[in-house]
């Protein structure tokens, strides 16, 4: 899956949570700019998942 589909899928994940606008608006905005910085143009459905689980600890924390 592109860089584009991975936000989306990971909005739909993060909406699913019920997580406020302004969260998910930052979690994407840092995804984003993890995926530019590492240079992936495919992104697995793992490091989706991963990069969801690493917010959610940070959160918790």
């Amino acid at each position: 899956m592109n860089k584009d589909e991975a936000l989306n899928k990971f909005t739909f994940m993060m909406e699913y949570r019920n997580l406020s606008s302004n969260t998910i608006h930052m979690y994407r905005w840092y995804l984003s700019r993890m995926f530019d910085f590492y240079q992936l143009e495919d992104v697995s459905i793992l490091d989706v998942s991963m990069a969801q689980w690493y917010y959610v600890k940070k959160k918790d924390s």
